[in-house]
């Protein structure tokens, strides 16, 4: 038992680090910074906001099932919701 638990700690870590690698200052995700990793280099405007945009989404479903130890489907639905209307008035 203790065993995994220096194992699971030592993975956490190395995520960890990885992550800070990526980004140090835990800056939020942009369009020019998404351009900058390998293969997403020629994505044009419009799709590279989705994609940003998609990823924030995620986290934040992530977010609240990790906090609230499941996700809640009524504020992820108005998430995704307030999202898409705000890439209809963005258009």
């Amino acid at each position: 038992m203790n065993q995994e638990k220096e194992e699971n700690t030592g993975r956490i870590i190395l995520v960890d680090a990885k992550l800070e690698s990526v980004n140090p200052f835990k800056e939020a995700l942009t369009v020019e910074k998404l351009k900058t990793f390998e293969g997403l280099e020629n994505l044009n405007e419009e799709e590279a906001k989705q994609i940003v945009n998609d990823i924030h989404t995620l986290c934040g479903v992530i977010y609240d099932f990790l906090t609230e130890g499941s996700v809640n489907k009524e504020s992820t639905s108005e998430t995704i919701n307030n999202d898409n209307n705000q890439q209809k008035q963005a258009a």
